[in-house]
């Protein structure tokens, strides 16, 4: 099985340090990331739905992760419930 790597946009980094420093649940918003990091590691094609072509959404509360892929490479971002 290929293992993906997992990078984040200076927006995704941006708003995930937001929602983990506003966050009541730290540990949530943090066990929330490592379950989404894990979904795209393993295949970042599946998880998620399909919002509109080439755009997907990722739920794992308390987080919210969009994606998108562009020239053959995904991006990420990320977004708080």
């Amino acid at each position: 099985m290929n293992s993906y790597a997992v990078a984040y946009t200076p927006d995704a980094d941006d708003s995930l340090a937001l929602a983990w420093l506003s966050a009541t649940d730290r540990q949530a918003v943090a066990a929330s990331q490592n379950q989404i990091d894990q979904f795209l590691s393993r295949d970042p094609r599946n998880p998620g739905r399909e919002v509109r072509e080439g755009l997907w959404r990722i739920e794992v509360p308390p987080l919210v992760a969009m994606r998108s892929m562009k020239r053959n490479r995904w991006s990420r971002s990320l977004a708080s419930l």
